[in-house]
C-alpha cells in the first residue's frame, strides 16, 4: 500500500521556486493520483507495465533529486572557493552564509568590494632619499680697505649637499600623501664673499699685510728679549730672512716720512699712515722710494740687504703706533702660514 498524501498538494505547488518543479512533489503528485484511481474503483492490482513504470520513476526522480543537490552544492562551493583570496586579504568570513554575500542576485566581487573597507596597510609605502646640491650665493662687498681695481675672494664658496628623506604613501599608482621624514646637511653651504675696492691708490687701508713675499715668508727673530751674539737683546720688531735685493713692500699706505740710514739699523725706510701709525724697514740694501712719495700696500719700496748691524741679509720690520713705542707686529698681519726659524 502506498502512503496517503496530505491534502492541499497545489499549494505545495505554489511554493515552488523559480529554478522549476520540484521532484519529491512531481512523485508525490503522482502517487496521490493513483491512489485516487484506485479507490474510486480503477484497477485493483497494478499490471507489471505499471510496476515497471513506477520503479523507474522511482530510479530516475531519485537521480535527478541528487544531481541537483549537487549542482547547487558544487555552485556554492565555487562561489566559496573563488573569493577566497578576498576573504584571505580582507579578513572576512566569508563562508559563514553563501546566500547572505550575494544578495539581490549581485556577484561575489562586487558584494566583497564593498563589504570589506580597504584597510590601511592595504597602501603602498616608500621611503624616497634624495640628495640635492645647494649652489652658494656670492656677495659682493664694496669697500675702502681695497683699492680701487682690486676684486679679492675674501672667502671662498662651498657648494652645500642635503639629504632629504621622504615617505610617499600610494593607493594604486596614486600618490596620497608625502611625509618628511628627515632633511639634513652633509655639507655646509658657505657663501663666497668677494671684496671690490673703493679707495684711492696711495691711501692707507688702514690693516697691514705682509712686508715681503708671502709665499716664503720665514720668521729667523720674534718681538721681544733675545739672545744675541750682535743687535738688542730685546728685539724691538719681527726679522724676515730673505736673499740680497729681495723686493721689499709697503705694509700700507701713506707717505714715506723717512728713507736713509738710521743708526743700527743701517738703510732704512719709515712710512707714516693716515692714521697716523709708523712702519720701519730695516737693513735695506737700496731704496726705490723717495721722502714724500705717497706709495700704497704692496709698493716696492727697497730691496733686502745686511746692511747696519746684520749678521746676514734680512729684513727688519716694526709697528709705531701713533708713531710712539714698536708693539708685536705680528697681531696686525694676517692670519697666513709662516714658517718660524729661531
Amino acid at each position: 500500500m502506498f502512503q496517503k498524501v496530505k491534502p492541499h498538494i497545489d499549494g505545495a505547488r505554489k511554493s515552488e521556486s523559480s529554478h522549476g518543479p520540484q521532484p519529491i512533489v512531481c512523485v508525490r503528485s503522482f502517487f496521490t493520483k493513483l491512489s485516487r484511481k484506485r479507490k474510486r474503483g480503477g484497477h485493483r492490482a497494478l499490471s507489471a507495465y505499471h510496476r515497471t513504470a513506477i520503479g523507474a520513476l522511482f530510479v530516475v526522480t531519485a537521480s535527478l533529486a541528487v544531481v541537483i543537490a549537487a549542482a547547487k552544492s558544487a555552485s556554492h562551493e565555487v562561489s566559496l572557493a573563488a573569493y577566497s583570496p578576498i576573504a584571505q586579504n580582507f579578513g572576512a568570513d566569508i563562508a559563514a552564509d553563501a546566500d547572505a554575500l550575494i544578495p539581490n542576485n549581485e556577484t561575489a566581487v562586487e558584494t566583497v568590494a564593498r563589504s570589506f573597507a580597504l584597510p590601511e596597510n592595504a597602501a603602498r609605502t616608500e621611503e624616497v632619499v634624495t640628495r640635492y646640491e645647494m649652489p652658494y650665493a656670492v656677495e659682493v662687498i664694496y669697500t675702502d680697505t681695497e683699492y680701487v681695481g682690486t676684486e679679492r675672494v675674501a672667502t671662498e664658496g662651498v657648494t652645500g649637499v642635503r639629504e632629504k628623506t621622504e615617505l610617499k604613501k600610494y593607493v594604486g599608482d596614486t600618490l596620497v600623501s608625502t611625509v618628511l621624514q628627515s632633511d639634513v646637511a652633509l655639507v655646509e653651504r658657505v657663501d663666497e664673499v668677494v671684496t671690490i675696492g673703493t679707495a684711492e691708490r696711495g691711501a692707507s687701508l688702514g690693516w697691514y699685510n705682509w712686508p715681503m713675499n708671502k709665499d716664503t715668508l720665514t720668521i729667523t727673530s720674534l718681538f721681544g728679549s733675545r739672545e744675541a751674539i750682535l743687535g738688542s737683546t730685546n728685539h724691538k720688531g719681527l726679522d724676515f730672512n730673505a736673499y740680497r735685493g729681495q723686493s721689499v713692500f709697503a705694509a700700507d699706505g701713506g707717505v714715506v716720512t723717512r728713507c736713509e740710514t738710521i743708526d743700527s739699523y743701517g738703510k732704512t725706510v719709515i712710512i707714516t699712515h693716515d692714521n697716523g701709525d709708523r712702519t720701519l724697514y730695516g737693513h735695506l740694501d737700496g731704496y726705490n722710494v723717495r721722502v714724500g712719495q705717497r706709495v700704497s700696500m704692496g709698493d716696492v719700496i727697497g730691496k733686502a740687504g745686511n746692511s747696519g748691524n746684520a749678521t746676514g741679509v734680512h729684513l727688519h720690520f716694526e709697528i709705531r703706533p701713533n708713531g710712539s713705542a714698536p708693539v708685536d707686529p705680528l697681531p696686525y698681519l694676517p692670519d697666513d702660514n709662516y714658517r718660524l726659524v729661531l
